[in-house]
């Protein structure tokens, strides 16, 4: 079983006894090792999605980065608006 597959099973199992939720998870109030991961992993595919629907498409990346900025603790290239 692949690192990534324990992760997401640890959590599942944890969010099916009613530990944390979705939202805790994705916002960041669940603390919990799998929860910090499977964030990350998140994080990750969509800013390579994004990255690849600016590269794709200069003016748009144009317009989303003039209404966007990076968090100040950003590690994962995250950004908000």
């Amino acid at each position: 079983m692949s690192e990534l597959q324990q992760t997401t099973d640890e959590l599942r199992e944890r969010i099916d006894r009613d530990e944390p939720t979705w939202r805790d998870v994705i916002s960041g109030a669940d603390d919990h090792w799998s929860a910090r991961d499977v964030r990350a992993e998140l994080v990750g595919d969509v800013r390579a999605e994004i990255d690849a629907i600016e590269e794709s498409d200069p003016d748009l990346a144009q317009r989303y980065r003039a209404h966007a900025h990076p968090r100040r603790d950003d590690r994962n290239g995250q950004w908000h608006d």
